[in-house]
C-alpha cells in the first residue's frame, strides 16, 4: 500500500493542495490522520477516481450513421416533392 501526504496526491491526480483539502473536507475523498498529519492511500485516490467515473455516451455506428443519413435524405426529397 501506498502512502501520499496532499502534495503528493493534488500532484497524481491533477488539481491544487487547496483543491484536494476542499474535497477532503466535503467527505469527496477518503483519507487517514496519523496524529495531526492527514495522509491518503492508494486504495482512497481509487475510491475518488471511481466516484468521479461517466461513463461514455454511446454514439451510433458508421452503419446506423449511413441509415440515419438515408432516411434524412428520404424526407426530404418527399418534402420537395409534396411541396
Amino acid at each position: 500500500m501506498k502512502i501520499y501526504n496532499k502534495k503528493q496526491l493534488a500532484k497524481e491526480i491533477g488539481v491544487s493542495v487547496v483543491t484536494l483539502d476542499r474535497y477532503r473536507k466535503e467527505g469527496k475523498i477518503p483519507h487517514r490522520k496519523i496524529g495531526s498529519r492527514v495522509v491518503f492511500t492508494d486504495a482512497d485516490m481509487i475510491a475518488f477516481l471511481d466516484s468521479c467515473y461517466i461513463p461514455a455516451v454511446n454514439f451510433p455506428s458508421e452503419r446506423e450513421r449511413m441509415e440515419i443519413k438515408k432516411s434524412y435524405h428520404a424526407v426530404t426529397q418527399l418534402r420537395t416533392v409534396t411541396g
